[in-house]
């Protein structure tokens, strides 16, 4: 559940789409996040607050188009090329093929992309040279 979630923090938008192929890429939008401290969900051995540090993170989901563009300048990510250690065998089940989220499914192309592995989430975000926030970083933010 948490490779799911964590996909979900990472983004950039994507302006108008009328089609699949027609995508326009806009700027990243990041929010800065101030150093705090937060009492975390899960009981630690001290159960004392923990300190967080400043840091950025993306106002918005990964989309499912903003996903593509991913899996296309990274063929070993598509459905049928990924390595099973690293994605679950649902990965990416809701898309037609490799290259297409599929026109029947024009409603999730900028919805948040599901289902796809913690592995896949980090392959994404250093390709945007980006990185997945810590658990802790996730929690405060939340």
């Amino acid at each position: 559940m948490k490779y799911f979630l964590t996909i979900l923090i990472l983004t950039t938008f994507f302006g108008a789409v009328n089609a699949q192929k027609n995508v326009v890429v806009s700027e990243m939008k990041m929010a800065d996040i101030p150093a705090g401290k937060y009492k975390p969900f899960f009981v630690t051995k001290s159960d004392k607050p923990l300190q967080v540090t400043a840091f950025k993170m993306d106002e918005t989901a990964v989309t499912n188009l903003e996903y593509l563009e991913f899996v296309k300048a990274n063929p070993q990510w598509r459905k049928s090329k990924v390595n099973r250690l690293f994605a679950y065998t649902n990965y990416l089940k809701y898309w037609e093929s490799d290259l297409s989220i599929g026109n029947i499914n024009k409603n999730l192309y900028n919805s948040p992309v599901v289902y796809v592995s913690w592995f896949a989430a980090q392959a994404y975000s250093k390709w945007k040279n980006k990185k997945l926030p810590t658990i802790a970083q996730w929690e405060f933010a939340s």
